[in-house]
């Protein structure tokens, strides 16, 4: 039942109402409420207080999405609406959030990249097996598909190259490496690669092949990693090269057997080369010393014009062959000097102390034969016949006294002579003995007399 309500909008003069009601008096009948409109307004204020709350947490959230960590080697350009507004390093770094803003993260730190593009193609089963055991492909290589170096002497070498890099390369500007390269790269390291192949293919066409794979290897890197750092400067990469280095390479199959068969003449040469070179400085060591050795016949091993103070006796053997007999002399002079220097020992020092000693005895011995010959001439002179028979009674005894000469005795008496040839056994024994010492160098007064032949 609703409830009826009297409204006044008229005043009551005097101290009762029109309706009776005595001033001052309350309505004693209760009031009626209604629960689902009360129940409806409360859930509406906790709906807005809610709606509110997530409003905010949201805003809070959408801001946080703008921190991102940098890690070390790491670079943060900032972004906002697509414009560069700031760069950071390794920490936390804050944007607006996209698509306000964004944070753009650049690997500045050491990288590497593999070149393949001059290696032979291969199967999966091929990669495990061993280069000289796989089949040669018929046809040889196939462009496109094998990749190989042009080499300066027209060969081809395969080859696989790693180059080392960072984004550091400064060009005398305030501008960071990483605006570089976020500027003017679109693949950074497609980029890398394209360079270090046209350098590569720059580098290995002024070398031989052979270079390449052995000798020049260093020095190809180098200019590698030099042409490639040229061509990325140009390009304002923001990129350095540290390091290009070769990790593989080979000749094609085809020829690998070849090439081992010329690796191992090559080896075996040296091997030879270094043995016959141990057994020179030995020889030399042992003979003269290696001092003395170095001016007499040079450095082992080395060719070429010879030294001043070096290969004396090569100067020597040339100045006699252009037939210079001063120099020849002024070299004998020089020769000599080292022989008799304390620096000279061994065989060489023994052999000139021999000669020394025998040219002392020889000119001595020519010396008397000399002085006899004066003394044999002025008695000759004063009494010929005399001398001469006492010279033949000198050599008859000298003859006769001699244990290796064989002598036979012959009578005068009837009228036929016998001699018996058959040598004298203790004579030979003698002889032999006498030649046995002389040959071993046990004598040095010169040869025994020759063995008599039979019948003399």
């Amino acid at each position: 039942m609703a409830e009826s309500k009297h409204h006044h909008d008229h005043d009551h003069p005097g101290s009762s109402s029109c309706c009776g009601h005595e001033p001052g008096h309350r309505d004693s009948r209760p009031e009626f409420t209604d629960p689902a409109g009360e129940h409806l307004a409360a859930a509406l204020k906790t709906s807005f207080r809610l709606l509110g709350a997530a409003m905010v947490l949201g805003v809070i959230a959408f801001l946080a999405v703008g921190f991102q960590s940098v890690k070390p080697g790491e670079v943060a350009i900032l972004t906002v609406f697509g414009r560069v507004v700031d760069v950071r390093g390794e920490g936390l770094a804050y944007n607006w959030p996209a698509p306000i803003g964004q944070i753009e993260l650049i690997n500045v730190g050491e990288q590497k990249v593999v070149i393949d593009d001059f290696w032979m193609r291969e199967t999966p089963a091929e990669k495990t097996k061993d280069l000289r055991k796989r089949t040669v492909p018929p046809g040889g290589l196939t462009p496109g598909l094998d990749g190989a170096l042009l080499t300066g002497d027209r060969n081809l070498v395969h080859m696989k190259l790693q180059c080392t890099y960072a984004i550091t390369r400064t060009y005398d500007s305030p501008v960071q490496p990483a605006m570089y390269y976020r500027l003017n790269m679109v693949d950074g390291r497609r980029t890398i690669q394209s360079a270090l192949c046209d350098a590569a293919i720059q580098a290995a066409g002024v070398r031989t092949a052979d270079g390449l794979q052995r000798t020049e290897r260093g020095a190809f890197e180098r200019d590698a990693m030099n042409l490639a750092q040229e061509k990325l400067d140009a390009l304002k990469s923001g990129i350095l090269v540290r390091s290009v280095k070769v990790t593989d390479s080979t000749w094609p199959i085809a020829t690998l057997a070849d090439y081992d068969a010329a690796q191992s003449a090559v080896q075996q040469a040296q091997t030879l080369k270094s043995q016959a070179h141990s057994m020179a400085v030995t020889l030399l060591t042992t003979t003269a010393g290696i001092d003395s050795a170095r001016k007499l016949v040079g450095e082992v091993g080395t060719y070429g014009p010879a030294d001043a103070n070096t290969n004396l006796i090569g100067q020597y053997n040339d100045a006699v062959a252009r037939g210079d007999k001063a120099a020849a002399t002024a070299m004998l002079r020089a020769i000599d000097r080292v022989l008799e220097s304390e620096t000279t020992v061994g065989a060489a020092r023994a052999m000139y102390s021999a000669a020394n000693v025998y040219r002392a005895n020889t000119i001595e011995a020519v010396k008397r034969r000399v002085a006899d010959f004066e003394q044999r001439l002025a008695a000759y002179e004063a009494n010929p016949s005399f001398v001469i028979n006492r010279w033949w009674d000198e050599a008859r005894e000298e003859i006769l006294s001699d244990p290796t000469a064989e002598k036979h005795y012959v009578t005068g008496a009837g009228p036929k002579i016998v001699l018996k040839l058959n040598r004298d056994s203790d004579i030979i024994r003698q002889t032999r003995r006498a030649w046995t010492e002389w040959l071993s160098g046990q004598k040095n007064n010169g040869p025994p007399p020759a063995p008599a032949e039979p019948g003399k």
